[in-house]
Parts: structure tokens; sequence; C-alpha cells
């Protein structure tokens, strides 16, 4: 699950030269609501609703998707296919070893 990128809000307030306050008027809620999505450390930090993030894509124009970015470069995606490959091949390599030990036994054993 991707996570809610805050400096997003923040991005947006700025590019619009939007205040806390008049952000705050828009989806009708307290500005320090806002402030503590966006400046509050990471452990006290408040998640938006889902009503006040659509209303704020409405507002400007921008994709839900927009919040939570993907964070994966593509170097890194193939990267990680590479180990997922590496890690199928293994399982691959020790479910057959199995196999092969389970026919080499003795009956009865």
């Amino acid at each position: 699950m991707r996570e809610f990128d805050y400096r997003k809000v923040a991005d947006l307030l700025s590019k619009y030269e939007l205040t806390l306050g008049g952000a705050g008027v828009l989806l009708h809620i307290r500005p320090q609501t806002i402030h503590r999505w966006i400046h509050a450390q990471t452990d006290q930090r408040v998640a938006p609703k889902m009503h006040h993030l659509l209303t704020l894509c409405n507002y400007f124009n921008v994709d839900m998707n927009y919040f939570f970015p993907n964070r994966t470069t593509p170097e890194e995606a193939k990267e990680i296919a590479a180990r997922k490959k590496i890690l199928k091949g293994n399982i691959g390599a020790k479910a057959r070893a199995k196999e092969r030990a389970a026919k080499n036994r003795w009956p009865g054993t």
C-alpha cells in the first residue's frame, strides 16, 4: 500500500498561493488540521479524511494518485523483477531437490 505524500498538499497550496486559512474554508475544517497534515512530526501526523482528499482533487483538478505517488523508479522496478526471478528460480531448485530426495528414499522410510 502506498503512503500518502504530505508534501503534495503543501506544494499545491504554495503553487496556487492558498493559505492554510483559505484551504480550511474550502474544506470546512480548521487551518490547524491542515497544518498538522503538513508540518507535524511523522508520529503525530493526522491523515486527511477521504472526503477532504476528494475535495482537494476536485479543487486542484488532480487525480487521487497525485497524493499517493509510486515511489519506485524504473531502475528499481527492474532490480525488483530480477530479484523475484532469482528467488523463483531458487524456490524451483529447492522443490526439484526435494522431489529427487523423495524418489531416492527406501520404501517405508
